[in-house]
């Protein structure tokens, strides 16, 4: 009789499995994000519906600022002395503008992740409507009593009066903050962007996305921001997002 052989069983070499492309089915999104525009920034909400697996039908709302091509801050000449400590300003700015636009859009899947180390593309396009706010921007300025020979300081927002004040460093004192200023005057618009996203998120419930793109804003009137340069009433701008949230 033979003996038993003592070497035990061979392990089998592991074989790399593909994981199924399939994934689960999921119905809607939801997810917020970070914009840096070229012209300023943005924060948004987006809630998606997924219609198949190559396109989505989503709406998103966002809260922007939008900045003139020509602002540049400026130093008080006042930075040492004083009684309150001036703030850096933007010489020649009148206004703000703030926007809060609500768009509704589509994805287009490019390409379908096939692993979970893979990433997703799509090309997302979106329209809306906006309402611009412009906020004044106001400075704190520094006048002379003649008679007395005391200085004294007025927070002012920009007229026709006091154009030669508002536009002269040496009466220039600094901003006056954001607090101030605060009656916007409201302007419809309309919204639109177009953008190449990217999505590497870890597991397929989770959103991680990295958007590049074009978004232009129009006004129906023309938007002061500047006192000295042209001013616009379309806002065109290169832009990157960032979105996160997730999918059930």
């Amino acid at each position: 009789m033979m003996a038993q052989s003592s070497v035990g069983a061979v392990k089998p070499a592991k074989i790399y499995k593909k994981p199924d492309s399939k994934g689960i089915l999921y119905f809607e999104e939801e997810s917020f994000g970070l914009k840096y525009k070229t012209n300023g920034w943005a924060l948004f909400y987006n809630k998606t519906k997924i219609l198949h697996a190559t396109k989505k039908k989503f709406w998103e709302i966002e809260f922007s600022k939008t900045k003139h091509e020509k602002e540049i801050k400026t130093e008080s000449l006042y930075t040492q002395g004083g009684p309150i400590s001036p703030k850096n300003y933007y010489f020649g700015k009148i206004n703000s503008l703030y926007t809060i636009s609500y768009r509704k859009g589509y994805i287009y899947m490019l390409s379908e992740k096939t692993i979970r180390s893979g990433i997703d593309i799509s090309l997302n396009v979106a329209y809306g409507l906006s309402l611009g706010l412009v906020k004044p921007y106001e400075l704190i300025l520094q006048y002379r009593n003649d008679k007395t020979d005391s200085v004294f300081f007025s927070t002012e927002k920009y007229s026709s009066t006091n154009a030669d004040a508002f536009l002269s460093p040496s009466t220039i004192y600094g901003y006056a903050g954001f607090w101030h200023g605060l009656a916007v005057k409201p302007i419809p618009g309309a919204s639109f962007r177009i953008g190449l996203a990217f999505d590497w998120s870890a597991f397929d419930d989770n959103i991680s996305s990295l958007e590049i793109g074009f978004n232009a804003d129009a006004y129906a009137l023309n938007i002061p921001l500047m006192a000295l340069a042209k001013n616009h009433q379309i806002f065109p701008a290169m832009y990157v997002s960032y979105r996160f949230g997730g999918r059930k």
